[in-house]
């Protein structure tokens, strides 16, 4: 890992320890490799982690949440931070917003479905998590793409325009890839003492154009996971 990139790797809870909070994996070459540092940047690797390149120029909040890669277009990289949502069509260099339809501020979590065009679904929010206090709390809501993350609309069937309980994961069903799964909670200085329930599951079987909740939960979901059987 360059050395200038260890130094500034870092997350604000004590004890500070920076973490990957996403790890992509090239859709048709294995051996390239992108993680998404938190607080610290995006590296690649080519020879299956032995070595790291930095592609953290022109990304302008250091605070990566998720990169991907595109399906269809080798060159093409997608990163969602938590001030922007950001494309490179030159292998993730030379990265700019693409945020052309979204009305929030915070970006979490970005999932990239395979087609022609690929499907792109973001989970956004208004503020970063202190701000959540409000008593709107994280206002959150899930936007789609259908031309490679360059314009996006709001899904909101079966969604309300501003959600309270923040969108923290999306896992797609890797047998039936219309099936998407959704992970909701509260953040953790945000829980709400008076309620029995503070997360849930959301599904949607036809590539985010509804929406169900199919279970609650005592505590926040954070993460989803579909299995084979």
């Amino acid at each position: 890992m360059p050395e200038h990139v260890r130094e500034k790797w870092w997350f604000p809870r004590p004890p500070h320890e920076g973490h990957v909070l996403s790890i992509f994996i090239d859709w048709q070459d294995p051996s390239v490799l992108c993680v998404g540092l938190e607080h610290g940047g995006i590296l690649r690797s080519s020879d299956r982690g032995e070595h790291w390149e930095d592609l953290s120029e022109g990304i302008e909040y250091l605070d990566i949440h998720t990169v991907k890669g595109d399906p269809n277009h080798a060159y093409l990289y997608y990163t969602a931070t938590a001030r922007g949502f950001y494309r490179s069509d030159q292998y993730g260099h030379n990265w700019i917003f693409s945020q052309t339809g979204i009305d929030r501020s915070y970006f979490h979590d970005l999932v990239v479905i395979p087609g022609n065009p690929p499907t792109l679904l973001l989970t956004t929010a208004n503020g970063t998590p202190p701000a959540w206090m409000r008593k709107e709390k994280a206002q959150s809501a899930i936007f789609r793409s259908l031309d490679y993350g360059q314009n996006w609309h709001q899904l909101t069937r079966g969604l309300s325009l501003s959600m309270e309980r923040m969108v923290w994961n999306l896992s797609v069903d890797p047998e039936n890839p219309d099936h998407l799964y959704a992970g909701t909670g509260e953040a953790q200085d945000q829980r709400t003492e008076s309620v029995a329930t503070r997360g849930g599951v959301l599904v949607s079987r036809d590539r985010g154009n509804t929406w169900t909740q199919i279970y609650e939960a005592p505590n926040t979901v954070r993460s989803v996971c579909v299995g084979i059987q």
